[in-house]
């Protein structure tokens, strides 16, 4: 896990990859720390290369990195 964002009470994991195409090997970490922290986590990031926002399983998200800064920057603003 490369990032963990507290929002809400919730905890978001963020895993950071340079991938275009993720896969669900991707998308293991935001699984485990899922199952680590319980009802603490919300669905995960994946920041990546992709060119727009894709739904992954368990409800996380591959987002593009461009997007990421205005994606935390609303999240902390509230």
């Amino acid at each position: 896990m490369d990032l963990i964002v507290s929002v809400k009470a919730k905890l978001i994991p963020v895993e950071i990859k340079l991938t275009a195409t993720p896969t669900l090997r991707h998308a293991d970490p935001l699984r485990k720390f899922a199952a680590v922290a319980g009802a603490e986590a919300a669905p995960g990031l994946l920041v990546c290369r992709v060119q727009k926002e894709t739904p992954l399983t368990g409800g996380h998200v591959a987002l593009p990195w461009r997007k990421f800064p205005s994606w935390l920057e609303e999240r902390l603003g509230e």
